[in-house]
């Protein structure tokens, strides 16, 4: 199964966009990634990050977030699936610039927009509900 995948991926990724929405496109689900260092001792930004999750939680337009760290390189990550891009832009305006965008405890922050191939990540399982 895997040398057909890897067999088919090049050709895949060879031809044109397969019909999938552009990442500025108007409508449908968008994705947000953002990764930064962190400047706090490991214990304490997972302590944060946990008292983050609740509110997170009711971020309106929010789908879903994944987290992720590397402690050894002392940095963070987040995925992020929204409705729509209104409601991922609402979020990095209102909430993630003025609570986070400043924060002393994040350092080299980088934050990434895409749209979402939705035939595909259907296809292996990905939730955009």
């Amino acid at each position: 199964m895997l040398r057909a995948i890897a067999t088919a991926l090049p050709l895949l990724l060879a031809g044109a966009a397969l019909g999938q929405p552009a990442p500025g496109a108007a409508s449908g689900p968008r994705m947000i990634e953002i990764s930064f260092a962190y400047t706090v001792p490991t214990p304490e930004f997972r302590a944060r990050m946990d008292e983050a999750a609740p509110l997170l939680a009711t971020v309106p337009g929010l789908v879903w977030k994944v987290w992720g760290i590397d402690e050894g390189a002392r940095r963070a990550s987040g995925v992020y699936l929204f409705r729509d891009a209104a409601a991922a832009e609402s979020y990095l305006a209102d909430i993630f610039a003025p609570h986070m965008g400043n924060s002393p405890a994040l350092a080299e922050v980088v934050i990434r927009r895409y749209g979402v191939m939705e035939a595909a990540t259907r296809r292996t399982r990905g939730a955009l509900e």
